[in-house]
């Protein structure tokens, strides 16, 4: 296998900004005891949240002792937690591949750290890298999967059993805004309610763009079931902003990942797929043709519940990690979704990031799996 996780990132800058830090660590034993102490909670009963904690209290000492190179510490404790991470990798017999791909993750957020920082090395997601380096995200061709989430967004969602529809309602209790999000304090209009008797689920009913409604809806008994409530395991899917999304990719993807989460987590009988993503918002399909790749992947998905939110990154990286959302005017739009963003814009607009479930039918089988069983046919070790 490949030495140490520096064997996996290509990024020149990264690199060096590492190199540098170890050279540093070598004259302050400061810097290699905090990374021992950081490892030994993230990998131990203390977990992300006193590893975050303990990081958090020593960046103003990181900052001293390295100056620029404070945003490449973490990169450098990584790379001396590499071996836990192939070691857990090893015992659960997941593939070397999988793990190629998934630290694939920092060169993308290294080019993100520089083109928002002047070209200085670093990352710009720590937390999120945090993940891959515990086994908790893998990359499964085009797209990212997390495998120890509930379903949590306030949603039913049943199956008509003559025609196999989907319809989601809205879980009972919810204080609702006049545009059908979740509302934050204070903005309720109405609360949702939700009856499960013994003829019938009533429920407020959310409509394809995830809007909850005032609108009943009555699903008799013996005509509907239940696919995924509030606490069932799914498959969590995440976005690498790395390339296109063909149908046929995200098609292959899913299936991999369906066919991933029978061999490695048995027991977990996930109910399918979640994201949450501005990419599934109603903007993109309004900007977009009906044929463009992210429209036809925001049509996977049942909308579920949410509060009405967005990413601020979400600029960034449409027009550039160099860019800033208050100056869109000086920014000169060249593909179709910079030009819809641009549009949304200038009239006071912006996307509003939604979630949406995919069940599992005709997942998982066919091309991914595949492609999965031939990665296993190969060994870990080199």
């Amino acid at each position: 296998m490949t030495e140490g996780l520096s064997g996996y990132i290509t990024d020149r800058e990264l690199l060096a900004g590492m190199e540098r830090v170890a050279r540093a660590a070598e004259g302050n034993r400061r810097l290699p005891e905090l990374a021992a102490e950081l490892l030994a909670l993230l990998y131990g009963e203390g977990g992300e949240p006193q590893f975050w904690a303990l990081y958090t209290r020593s960046w103003e000492e990181l900052e001293q002792l390295l100056g620029e190179d404070a945003d490449c510490y973490l990169a450098y404790v990584y790379e001396l937690g590499f071996p836990r991470l192939a070691a857990l990798y090893e015992r659960r017999g997941y593939p070397r591949q999988v793990l190629a791909a998934t630290l694939s993750d920092f060169d993308l957020r290294a080019r993100n750290y520089r083109d928002m920082h002047g070209g200085r090395a670093g990352i710009d997601d720590y937390r999120w890298l945090t993940r891959h380096m515990t086994g908790t995200v893998f990359r499964l061709g085009r797209l990212q999967f997390v495998y120890n989430r509930p379903f949590v967004y306030g949603t039913q969602i049943y199956r008509g059993r003559l025609d196999g529809s989907l319809t989601a309602v809205a879980e009972g209790g919810l204080a609702v805004d006049g545009q059908g999000f979740v509302a934050v304090a204070g903005e309720g209009v109405f609360v949702t309610e939700l009856e499960v008797g013994e003829e019938a689920v009533t429920a407020n009913r959310i409509d394809p763009a995830g809007n909850i409604l005032r609108e009943k809806v009555h699903l008799p008994d013996g005509h509907y079931d239940c696919v995924v409530r509030d606490g069932d395991p799914v498959i969590d899917i995440h976005i690498p902003a790395d390339g296109k999304m063909s149908a046929g990719d995200v098609a292959v993807s899913l299936q991999m990942a369906w066919a991933f989460g029978k061999r490695y987590f048995p027991d977990a009988r996930y109910r399918g797929f979640v994201c949450s993503s501005w990419l599934l918002s109603d903007e993109v399909a309004e900007i977009l043709p009906e044929d463009a790749n992210l429209v036809r992947f925001s049509r996977l998905f049942t909308r579920c519940a949410g509060q009405r939110r967005e990413h601020e990154l979400i600029y960034k990286w449409i027009f550039g990690m160099d860019k800033k959302r208050e100056d869109f005017r000086r920014h000169t739009p060249s593909t179709a979704l910079q030009k819809g963003a641009r549009r949304l814009l200038e009239e006071g607009r912006w996307f509003t990031a939604r979630s949406g479930f995919i069940p599992p039918e005709g997942v998982a089988e066919n091309s991914g799996a595949a492609v999965l069983a031939g990665l296993q046919t190969e060994e870990f070790r080199e």
